[in-house]
């Protein structure tokens, strides 16, 4: 086996007498089985002249040393130590240095080769300063963006600039500092990159880096990110349906597996009223006439939500559903092409049913749906409001039904949260990057609090208390869709109690591990500028091969006129050119 082509702390092993390390369970880095991985002590002894003092932990990707691989010295490790010195910038710079520069020095040495590490230089920036795509994190953690400047010497011998992500983090618990990296030489968008963010998320979540679950449990009523605006380029914007003097509002979409074929439906009203449909065949850009639609969806009193299902045969359906009571049901069995009419789903009520469905990893064809309601709909009553029999109102709960038959039919609400001040509703799930935790983000409507959040970790049996999340995810009705990097895109009415947006339809950028850790995120965006209180974003949002996110909205966009719907078209590289010249 040629040198180069060997695990690195084997060939270090080899070439310097490394010293083999203990493990701890937070020394673990889950990873594919072909990222092959090592545990050394620190200091290494190629490296005697650094101060921390413990373990790092290494996984290597694929092609860390093929120089022609797109994973070609890519990799993450995690460094755990005692608590001196402490992790300060500088200190990075210095032990990151020494490091690199006894690494290079060592193994070049074995080839008989001389190599000027003196000459080599570490940038180190907060990666909220750097030019870089992520925000620091909160709740004890840190994160960094550094540039190596060195002569990578396992399998070129040729100057290699490395791109380095540090977070680093103390535990009360354990009573010592740590460190988690990311490096490779790729470009920040490669897909390396979304692959090494996505370890990193999994090691947060697994051992609860920085006590990121325990986030402040008072947050900011207001935000530091930066807001980047978007409602002045009307070349993003695509008209969906407009119709002078009627209130058109509250669309839902479902992208089909084509990645072209796009259906929208809306209510002709202000969350109720007759349900319309169109089609568009060119994922969003021009849109049909509306199309015919079944008598019974003029009856609908809620707004309607439409997703794509698929049932334990592999049978491909989509479903709509209305709300109040009794919620009811339309399916298409041929892609929207027709549809049957609203029938009742059971003896339940509720309010913007299905907010979400959410396909789960149980057996095939099962889905969980939420929903929430006041009291007034669940199961009816003597009153009537807006066409619906009801109750009083009362306490807010959010509810899941489960079906298990590809979404035909579906199972007795259970109450999934509920705060004894905070009212409760619109759920918004989105899956952690590691499919192994929900996360649901909820509306908070008593205008008191920001909004909320629960975890589950066992595909909805049971749910975490509610958690207040930071300002900047403070809104209505979140719905959030995966970038090609593994960032989050996540759309929502704003909301927050103290936000230059407020009322506007607007989106966050960040990570999942953002919402884990109470982090604020990177930026948001104003898509577009509401005229009328915040009457607007009950958002869909799409996302296409390219890395094309298209969002759909309602809102009042013209002053004075009634509301229309609008989509909005962007990809993260364009906003991180945005934020890139525009200072916080």
């Amino acid at each position: 086996m040629r040198l180069a082509m060997m695990p690195l702390a084997i060939v270090l092993l080899m070439t310097t007498g490394l010293r083999a390390a203990e493990s701890s369970k937070a020394l673990e880095i889950e990873a594919p089985n072909d990222w092959k991985g090592e545990k050394i002590s620190l200091p290494p002894s190629f490296a005697p002249d650094m101060q921390l003092v413990g373990t790092e932990s290494i996984r290597f990707a694929p092609g860390m040393f093929e120089a022609d691989s797109e994973s070609f010295f890519s990799y993450v490790f995690v460094f755990e130590l005692a608590a001196k010195p402490e992790l300060t910038q500088k200190a990075l710079q210095r032990e990151f240095l020494v490091y690199y520069r006894g690494l290079a020095e060592a193994v070049s040495k074995s080839r008989g080769v001389t190599v000027k590490a003196a000459d080599f230089s570490f940038e180190l920036k907060p990666a909220d300063k750097a030019d870089d795509k992520d925000s620091p994190r909160a709740s004890g953690r840190k994160r960094y963006a550094g540039e190596l400047e060195w002569i990578e010497p396992f399998a070129t011998q040729k100057s290699q600039s490395l791109h380095l992500e540090i977070d680093t983090w103390n535990s009360a618990a354990t009573k010592r500092s740590y460190l988690f990296a990311a490096v490779s030489p790729q470009k920040k968008t490669a897909a390396i990159w979304t692959t090494m963010r996505k370890l990193r998320t999994a090691y947060h979540l697994a051992n609860k880096s920085g006590d990121s679950t325990t986030a402040s449990s008072t947050p900011s009523r207001s935000y530091s990110i930066p807001t980047l605006d978007l409602s002045g380029q009307t070349h993003r914007q695509v008209v969906v349906d407009r119709e002078q003097g009627q209130y058109l509002g509250h669309p839902t979409t479902v992208l089909l597996e084509d990645n072209k074929t796009m259906i929208v439906v809306y209510p002709k009203g202000h969350g109720r009223g007759a349900i319309v449909m169109k089609r568009s065949n060119d994922a969003g850009l021009t849109w049909s006439d509306r199309l015919p639609t079944p008598d019974s969806w003029a009856t609908s009193r809620e707004v309607p939500t439409i997703h794509r299902v698929v049932d334990p045969a592999g049978k491909k359906r989509l479903i709509m559903f209305s709300g109040l009571y009794p919620i009811r049901m339309a399916v298409s069995d041929d892609d929207g092409g027709h549809w049957s009419e609203l029938d009742p789903i059971g003896r339940f009520g509720g309010i913007v049913t299905m907010g979400c469905v959410v396909e789960l990893k149980t057996d095939a064809g099962h889905y969980m749906a939420l929903f929430h309601d006041d009291g007034r709909f669940l199961r009816g009553g003597p009153k009537t409001i807006h066409g619906s029999p009801a109750g009083t109102a009362s306490k807010f709960f959010v509810y899941k039904t489960l079906s298990h038959d590809g979404g035909l039919t579906w199972g007795e609400p259970d109450v999934i949260a509920t705060h004894p001040t905070a009212h409760l509703c619109e759920p918004g799930e989105i899956r952690s990057p590691d499919g192994k935790q929900l996360a649901v983000l909820l509306r908070e409507n008593a205008r008191k609090h920001n909004s909320f959040v629960i975890f589950s970790n066992d595909e909805g049996r049971t749910w975490s208390e509610p958690r207040e999340l930071p300002a900047s995810l403070t809104g209505d009705r979140h719905t959030g869709r995966y970038a090609p990097d593994g960032r989050l895109f996540i759309s929502f009415r704003d909301t927050t109690l103290v936000s230059p947006t407020k009322g506007d339809w607007v989106a966050w950028v960040g990570e999942y591990d953002d919402i884990v850790a109470g982090g604020e995120g990177q930026y948001r965006v104003r898509l577009m500028d509401n005229h009328k209180g915040a009457d607007c974003a009950y958002p869909a949002v799409d996302i296409l091969p390219d890395g094309t996110l298209v969002t759909t909205t309602y809102g009042h966009w013209v002053k004075d006129e009634k509301p229309y719907i609008v989509s909005v078209r962007l990809k993260l590289e364009e906003l991180d050119e945005l934020a890139s010249t525009q200072k916080k």
